[in-house]
């Protein structure tokens, strides 16, 4: 499967250059509008005394209760947020992607950097389908939801940073 996935990467390479602009554009675009999408939810949720980032990184119920309990009234908006996120990683993918297959003539640079991009982005999925059980569920989420939210935030942010300044 591995193996398959990186085939495919390799390929991604002969792309014209006017694929790779329009997808790099193609991610730029989306992420501007899932951003500004983004900001009046934001704005709740910290005039409630804490980001998203407070919630991704909570490691554990403890942490996690009082955010929950602070966001109550906008649950609702937290879940349109976290369906707009469900987008936000392609987004970011195509932008790191495209912009590596524009500029990258080692092959080996480019392999690494789009398959640690790729694997940032599933999970960004990964922990976006936590952070859903734990916003749809704030009484009865899955005791690990909280924890594994805050590891694959954590592998992500990691994975986003070596992507970009490899």
């Amino acid at each position: 499967m591995l193996s398959m996935l990186i085939q495919n990467i390799v390929t991604l390479q002969h792309y014209s250059i006017r694929k790779k602009v329009l997808w790099f554009i193609i991610g730029i675009i989306g992420s501007i509008l899932s951003l500004l999408l983004f900001a009046p939810i934001s704005s709740k949720m910290t005039d409630r005394g804490y980001d998203i980032l407070d919630l991704e990184f909570a490691w554990n119920s403890t942490n996690l209760n009082p955010i929950l309990i602070a966001w109550d009234d906008i649950l609702d908006d937290i879940i349109l947020f976290m369906i707009i996120d469900m987008f936000f990683p392609i987004f970011y993918f195509l932008i790191i992607s495209g912009w590596t297959l524009i500029l990258s003539s080692d092959n080996k640079n480019l392999n690494y950097t789009v398959l640690i991009s790729f694997l940032a982005s599933l999970f960004d999925y990964i922990e976006n389908l936590f952070t859903f059980d734990l916003v749809m569920r704030p009484d009865n989420y899955l005791s690990i939801s909280p924890f594994v939210v805050s590891l694959f935030a954590s592998i992500k942010f990691l994975f986003l940073v070596i992507a970009i300044f490899k």
